[in-house]
């Protein structure tokens, strides 16, 4: 399940803190007492099950690798002087 902090502008109770788990230039991630991981991009933060960020995750990964491989062959045609 996958929440959007920006749907329930309702404070989070004093008692659901948060542990950081990792940090990087365009995100975050934490994990509550409940075991939900809250994924912090920019100004939006989302709450999902473990499960459905690994799914996140692998979508993500399939995606720029996909992409990766489409911008390989559109250099590599560009090189050997293709235009399409």
């Amino acid at each position: 399940m996958i929440h959007a902090h920006a749907r329930s502008r309702a404070p989070r109770p004093a008692s659901h803190a948060l542990e950081p788990l990792a940090e990087g230039p365009t995100a975050s991630v934490s994990v509550c007492e409940c075991g939900c991981l809250h994924i912090a991009i920019g100004a939006i933060t989302l709450r999902m099950e473990p499960s459905a960020a690994a799914s996140l995750c692998a979508t993500l990964r399939e995606g720029i690798e996909a992409l990766d491989f489409h911008t390989f062959g559109i250099t590599h045609r560009i090189a050997e002087g293709h235009s399409s």
